[in-house]
């Protein structure tokens, strides 16, 4: 696990019935273990924070980060940060 980085992903999006499975299906499909998740709601009414931890690759987390992006947008609009 020398070459890879403790990475967190931020996920704010309104509360879909599925979505969780949606999101940690893209890190199973590219076999990423998830180290941490927590889903709670957010300081904005009807808008859930998702929290989740996984050690990967730069390139391989930028195109995680893109597909739950272009997931979210289709589905709720949400807004993604990552670290």
């Amino acid at each position: 696990m020398s070459d890879k980085t403790l990475y967190t992903i931020i996920v704010h999006s309104e509360n879909i019935a599925g979505l969780l499975n949606q999101v940690t299906a893209v890190f199973t499909r590219r076999q990423i273990n998830i180290e941490s998740l927590n889903v709670s709601a957010s300081s904005i009414k009807g808008v859930h924070k998702y929290t989740i931890t996984a050690w990967t690759d730069k390139d391989i987390i930028e195109k995680v980060v893109k597909q739950i992006e272009k997931k979210n947008r289709r589905d709720s609009g949400a807004l993604l940060h990552g670290r």
